[in-house]
């Protein structure tokens, strides 16, 4: 099996000499100590004098079998490489990673000048584990099915397949939302801007928690995320001036499976931190029923 330091000379060696053959200029390469790099969590940067460098975090493939290529992001449960990348991503650097389809030195040989096509590259801002941005994570390959994956320290196996963002102001209050089997939705919600009060309400007949609401803070700043389940209705409000949700499902929006509840069922108590007088709600949350009159959708599963 190769090492990652194979991967990181070969792919370095086929980017600047792409770069050059494109342009005629050979770009700059900087590589910076094992030191720093535990700090500034990318591997190289390259580019050309006067503009912003490529920055890379170079991973090599742990090959389960011919089928699956996992890579780690964090090695340890303590550390946090990937989220310095996300931040350096979400700040409007051009970071990768590179995720390489062979993992053999025979394969290496063979492919040489061509590593880059079989070569995946991501941006960090993509990839948002279940388990938060912190810890152990594993992003897997699918080669028979050229499917990608990531799975969390937690355990928790989701294939998320939609991403969804939402810009609003002040007062908007939406919710509560869900969708019905076999289109249920497990939702991981996070703030890009501003704050929201985040709810969820459980759904699940049976559950000992049926009917009882959660509330949490969600902002920019505090950085915490929120997974809701299947089975669980969601909702927020927006209490800063404007606020930008970023959210991703697991499955996709289907029109005919939309289910709600009253935002303001009053047997919730849910404290949207928004006064009765400043509240915006669109004519389609307003319409929705009350917990007592709708229809059970899901049973608590053990």
């Amino acid at each position: 099996m190769i090492s990652e330091k194979t991967v990181e000379l070969n792919l370095t060696t086929e980017f600047v000499n792409l770069a050059f053959h494109q342009t005629g200029i050979r770009p700059f390469i900087l590589a910076p100590s094992q030191r720093a790099e535990a700090t500034l969590a990318y591997d190289v940067q390259y580019g050309f004098p006067g503009f912003k460098g490529i920055l890379i975090q170079y991973k090599r493939a742990h090959v389960k079998n011919t089928n699956e290529y996992i890579f780690n992001l964090n090695r340890t449960s303590k550390q946090d490489q990937h989220l310095r990348l996300f931040v350096l991503d979400l700040m409007g650097f051009p970071v990768y990673y590179a995720f390489p389809i062979f993992h053999l030195e025979t394969e290496v040989i063979y492919l040489r000048r061509n590593l880059l096509l079989h070569t995946k590259f991501v941006r960090p801002s993509r990839i948002f584990p279940v388990g938060g941005l912190t810890g152990h994570h594993e992003v897997v390959y699918y080669k028979s099915t050229n499917t990608w994956k990531v799975f969390s320290e937690e355990g928790l196996k989701i294939n998320f397949v939609q991403n969804n963002q939402a810009s609003s102001s002040y007062g908007v209050i939406r919710g509560l939302h869900f969708q019905k089997d076999p289109f249920a939705q497990t939702k991981l919600i996070r703030v890009l801007s501003g704050n929201i009060i985040d709810a969820v309400v459980d759904i699940r007949k049976g559950s000992p928690t049926y009917g009882k609401a959660f509330t949490i803070e969600l902002s920019a700043e505090n950085k915490k995320q929120l997974l809701v389940p299947k089975g669980f209705a969601h909702g927020y409000s927006v209490i800063s001036p404007t606020a930008e949700v970023f959210y991703k499902c697991d499955e996709f929006y289907h029109k005919e499976s939309e289910g709600g509840i009253a935002w303001n069922d009053p047997l919730l108590s849910i404290d949207w931190q928004v006064p009765p007088r400043k509240s915006i709600v669109s004519d389609k949350d307003q319409r929705l029923p009350l917990l007592e009159l709708v229809t059970p959708h899901f049973k608590l599963k053990i």
